[in-house]
């Protein structure tokens, strides 16, 4: 029970969301050439937070009593693909292998990216890390705990604030990830995309159809990739951001009916034919047996 306790403890959570975002600045910082000592260091966080998440990840299926079933849930196969990187860094560093022999073909070439086990395929799986912030957002009740924790009052906490929260990380995701295969098939042959945040850039410029041609894919794999992103960009943005201002409009229309619904006019007279009370200061009729009201110059405003 105390390790059921600890693993659905939101600021564990919170602590977990944090390391995400980190790890994602890590892994972009990680393909910059010429970081010297610095490279050491990143290393070590990347480690730290793979650690981290591996320890997380064995706890989760511990409390659901180690069943086979339960490495097959969606979120679980996320939580194995973000430690994935350290298991795969280990064996490939073990047996002195280099991304060559993984035989995906990104490559080294012209010094354009560091020749570290932390180049292609890998930087790719550690982006995919960005998925394990859709456990926050599975249901209003989680999404309020989470909001809790970072210092929102129960009261300030709204349903449409979820909605928003849905679409923003969608967009965000789709950028990471386009992103990541952007640099996946372009970098080493591009010499345009040397790092993760070249690979960003263009990616954010693809998605959103902007296109300054500034960059271009040069590998039929990258062209595949982009071709994909302007087909997402031009589809899933425009109604991602319509349920974006929909959430808004509902959310203000909620607002006026709650003001509207939260005092009612009433009238201090009690109706003579039944005694009930209270009633709407325009009432012509009783509510209870409907005969006439008789008005009464004195009312007042009741809070419900």
């Amino acid at each position: 029970m105390a390790l059921e306790d600890l693993i659905s403890n939101p600021k564990l959570e919170l602590l977990g969301a944090l390391l995400v975002i980190v790890s994602v600045f890590v892994v972009a910082i990680q393909t910059l050439p010429g970081l010297g000592e610095a490279a050491i260091a990143l290393d070590d966080i990347e480690d730290i937070i793979c650690g981290f998440f591996a320890i997380e990840y064995g706890i989760r299926w511990y409390v659901n009593n180690l069943r086979p079933t339960y490495l097959f849930q969606p979120l679980a196969i996320i939580d194995l693909l973000s430690i994935s990187p350290l298991a795969l860094r280990a064996i490939m560093m073990q047996d002195e292998y280099d991304v060559y022999d993984l035989g995906f073909g990104f490559g080294m070439e012209g010094g354009l990216v560091p020749e570290s086990v932390d180049a292609g395929p890998l930087v790719l799986l550690k982006l995919l890390r960005i998925l394990r912030l859709q456990r926050f957002l599975l249901d209003f009740e989680t999404f309020r705990e989470f909001e809790m924790v970072i210092g929102m009052k129960p009261t300030q906490i709204r349903p449409y604030q979820l909605q928003v929260a849905r679409v923003v990380l969608s967009l965000f995701t789709l950028f990471i990830i386009s992103s990541g295969l952007i640099y996946l098939t372009e970098a080493g042959r591009n010499p345009d995309i040397p790092d993760f945040f070249s690979a960003m850039y263009f990616g954010l410029t693809t998605l959103t159809t902007v296109g300054f041609g500034d960059i271009s894919p040069v590998t039929p794999e990258g062209r595949l990739v982009v071709s994909l992103s302007i087909i997402l960009g031009v589809t899933i943005i425009p109604v991602q951001l319509g349920n974006l201002a929909e959430a808004f409009m509902l959310d203000q229309r909620q607002m006026k009916s709650d003001s509207d619904e939260s005092y009612i006019m009433t009238s201090s007279s009690i109706c003579n034919a039944c005694g009930a009370e209270p009633h709407r200061i325009d009432a012509k009729f009783c509510w209870k047996c409907g005969k006439p009201m008789v008005k009464s110059t004195s009312s007042k405003r009741i809070n419900k």
